[in-house]
C-alpha cells in the first residue's frame, strides 16, 4: 500500500492534474505512444541491416561495450549507453526499436509540454504529428542515432522549464536534463543553450516583475552556461566534440562560403512560415510568459538553424533540427484558436502537407549498402588468411568490413609500413583504378580485393 501511494504521488508530482484528466490524457498519450513506435519502427525494418552511412558505426561502439564496457571511439558517450540494452536483447532488431521507443517518448513529451503550457488537446496533438511523422525526424532516427536519442533530453529540458517550479527538485532536474543533452550530442546542446539564452532574454523584457519566470529562466540559461564551460574545460567528457563549435565558429568567418539554393530554398519558406506561427503566439502572450518564452526562443532558434548564410557542410545538419523546433512552433497558434472545427481542419491540412513529404523521404532511408554488398563483405571471410590485415581506404564500407570481420581480421584504413595487406575496393568509389600494380585475389560483383605489397616506411624527416 505504501509502495504504491508512494508511486500515485510520484506521477501527480510529473503530470499535475492527472485525477482530473486521467482518462482523456492517459487515451492521448497511449495513442501517440503507439502511433509513433509504430512508424518509426515500420520505416527501420524494412530492410534488415541498420540504416546510413553510420549505421555500422553505432553496432561496432555497441561491441566494444558488450567486451569492454567503454566505447571504441571518441565520441558523447550516453547515447550507446542508451542503446546498448536494447543491443543485448535484440542485436540490430533491438536498436531500431530503441530508437523508435525513445521516438515515442519524445512525442509524449513534447504532448506534455503543449498541456502543462495549458493548450488545447488539439493543438498538442499537432504538435506530436508534426514531430513523430516529420521527414526529419525519421531522417534523424535512420542516419543520425545520437543526434535523434539527444532531441528527448532536449524535450525534457523543456517539459521541466514549462513546470514552472524554482525548487531544488526541478533545478536538479534541468540540470541532470541539461547535462544528458550534452552527453549525447553536441548540436542538441546547442540548441537547448540557445534556446535558454533566449528565453532570459524575452523574460527580462516582458516580466515586469523580475520575479517567478525571471527566476526560472535564469536557472535555466546559468545551467546551460556553466555545462557548457565546464565541456570547454573538460572536452574529453563529450568524446572532443567541443572542437566541432569552434571548427563552425571558423568557417562561418571564413570566406569562399557559397550558399547551397536548394538546401536554403527548400526549407527557409517552411522554417519562416512556423516563426510567423511561434513568434504571433509569443508576442500575444495568451498563455503566459513561460508559453511566449518557449514560442520566441523556438522561433528564433529555427530561423538560425535555416539561415542561407550558413556553410552548406554545417547547413544540411542544422536544418534537421527543424524536427523538433518546428513542432514547438506552429501548433503555438492555435493556442489563440477557439473553434474545435478550425483546429481539426488545420490538423487534416497538416496532415495532408506532410503526406507528400514523408513519401518521398521514406523510400530514400535505407542502409548504405545493398544486401549482396553485405554478403559478399561476409564471403571475403572464406578467401583471405585468417589474420591477416585488410586496409579500406572508403571510411562507409570500413566500418561495415570491420563489423562483420573484425574479430577474424585487422581491418586498417591504410597500409602500414613494411606490411603486407589485402586492400578492399568498392567498385562504384574508386575510378580509375590505383596506379600501383596491385595482385587481384578477387574480383567480385561490389567489391574488388587486391594483395598490396609491403608499404616501405617514410623516409627520416618526411
Amino acid at each position: 500500500m505504501e509502495i504504491g501511494l508512494v508511486v500515485r504521488k510520484a506521477i501527480e508530482v510529473v503530470w499535475p492534474g492527472i485525477k482530473h484528466r486521467l482518462s482523456r490524457d492517459l487515451l492521448a498519450g497511449l495513442m501517440i505512444l503507439v502511433s509513433s513506435f509504430t512508424l518509426v519502427f515500420y520505416v527501420e525494418t524494412r530492410y534488415p541491416q541498420i540504416y546510413g552511412i553510420d549505421g555500422p558505426y553505432y553496432l561496432l561502439q555497441m561491441k566494444a561495450i558488450a567486451s569492454t564496457g567503454w566505447i571504441e571511439y571518441p565520441d558523447p558517450p550516453l547515447a550507446f549507453y542508451m542503446l546498448y540494452p536494447f543491443y543485448l536483447a535484440g542485436g540490430t532488431l533491438g536498436v531500431k526499436a530503441a530508437v523508435s521507443f525513445y521516438v515515442a517518448l519524445t512525442s509524449l513529451i513534447i504532448y506534455r509540454i503543449y498541456r502543462h503550457l495549458g493548450g488545447g488537446l488539439c493543438a498538442a496533438l499537432l504538435a506530436t504529428l508534426a514531430f513523430s511523422a516529420s521527414p526529419y525526424t525519421l531522417r534523424l532516427a535512420s542516419d543520425f542515432l545520437k543526434n535523434c536519442l539527444g532531441l528527448l533530453f532536449i524535450a525534457s529540458t523543456l517539459l521541466v522549464y514549462s513546470r514552472e517550479r524554482s525548487t531544488k527538485a526541478s533545478t536538479l532536474m534541468l540540470l541532470a536534463s541539461i547535462w544528458a543533452t550534452a552527453l549525447t550530442h553536441i548540436l542538441d546542446f546547442g540548441v537547448v543553450c540557445l534556446m535558454s539564452w533566449l528565453i532570459l532574454v524575452y523574460t527580462l523584457i516582458f516580466d515586469r516583475s523580475f520575479q517567478g519566470s525571471v527566476k526560472d529562466a535564469s536557472i535555466l540559461a546559468l545551467s546551460s552556461t556553466a555545462t557548457l564551460a565546464v565541456l570547454f574545460a573538460f572536452p574529453v567528457a563529450v568524446g572532443w566534440d567541443t572542437g566541432k563549435i569552434i571548427g563552425f565558429v571558423n568557417d562561418l568567418m571564413s570566406t569562399g562560403y557559397g550558399v547551397s539554393p536548394p538546401i536554403a530554398a527548400r526549407t527557409f519558406p517552411i522554417a519562416l512560415l512556423a516563426v510567423l506561427a511561434g513568434l504571433t503566439a509569443a508576442l500575444s502572450q495568451l498563455r503566459g510568459l513561460t508559453a511566449g518564452a518557449l514560442a520566441f526562443s523556438s522561433s528564433v532558434t529555427l530561423v538560425c538553424m535555416n539561415l542561407p548564410l550558413i556553410p552548406p557542410s554545417w547547413l544540411f545538419r542544422f536544418q534537421l533540427m527543424n524536427s523538433i523546433l518546428i513542432p514547438l512552433t506552429a501548433p503555438m497558434l492555435l493556442f489563440n484558436v477557439k473553434n474545435r472545427t478550425v483546429t481539426v481542419l488545420v490538423m487534416l491540412a497538416a496532415l495532408a502537407m506532410s503526406t507528400p513529404a514523408l513519401a518521398a523521404t521514406i523510400p530514400r532511408l535505407r542502409p548504405s549498402i545493398p544486401q549482396s554488398e553485405y554478403d559478399e563483405i561476409k564471403t571475403l571471410g572464406d578467401l583471405l588468411p585468417e589474420g591477416s590485415k585488410i586496409v579500406v581506404p572508403n571510411t562507409k564500407l570500413y566500418y561495415w568490413v570491420k563489423l562483420l570481420l573484425g574479430d577474424r581480421y585487422v581491418v586498417l584504413k591504410e597500409p602500414q609500413p613494411m606490411e603486407p595487406a589485402f586492400i578492399v575496393l568498392e567498385k562504384t568509389r574508386f575510378k580509375p583504378r590505383p596506379v600501383v600494380r596491385l595482385k587481384p585475389i578477387y574480383i567480385g560483383h561490389h567489391l574488388d580485393v587486391y594483395l598490396a605489397p609491403p608499404k616501405p616506411p617514410n623516409p627520416i624527416g618526411k
